[in-house]
């Protein structure tokens, strides 16, 4: 049985081998890709057994993880910026898009969105088992198991309401 990171590897290594049509022989003649049509494929530095894909017209992001051995997608209405900064540490993927940050994890799978208060950058912190997102509010954390984020008022003690499933 092939172990999931494994399995990782070994997607990102054929990313980067030629395929079937890009080999030419004497006979045959070189086929490019048209890259206005094909999403960007990369592995996440840092983020261990995940793989994103960002289509080509930016207009969603996908990371597989080798966990659950399924996709996970999110998509916007309006194209990513070219300068999306995406975040990746163990094994997290977390990124911010205007007013919410999106995080995602390898043994969930699944998208989580943090709305924010306001449209300015927040302060992301990633440790070995969760992500903290402090914004005016308080605090909000979201667990190597989570599938939605979750909040505290750090004057008061009380929760905040903040998870918002991104579909």
């Amino acid at each position: 049985m092939i172990s999931p990171r494994s399995l990782a590897v070994a997607i990102a290594l054929a990313a980067t081998l030629p395929c079937a049509a890009q080999q030419t022989t004497a006979e045959s003649p070189v086929v490019e890709p048209n890259v206005a049509e094909t999403p960007a494929v990369e592995r996440i530095p840092g983020g261990g057994s995940l793989l994103r894909v960002i289509a080509a017209d930016r207009l969603s992001i996908s990371v597989y993880s080798a966990e659950t051995s399924s996709f996970a997608q999110v998509k916007f209405a309006t194209p990513l910026p070219d300068d999306l900064r995406l975040i990746a540490e163990n094994d997290f993927v977390v990124f911010q898009v205007g007013r919410s940050v999106y995080a995602i994890n390898p043994v969930a799978g699944k998208w989580a969105r943090l709305e924010l208060s306001v449209d300015a950058p927040v302060k992301l912190r990633l440790h070995r088992n969760f992500v903290i997102a402090l914004d005016d509010r308080g605090m909000f954390v979201f667990g190597r198991k989570a599938s939605t984020w979750q909040g505290i008022n750090r004057a008061t003690g009380k929760p905040l309401v903040a998870e918002k499933v991104a579909e």
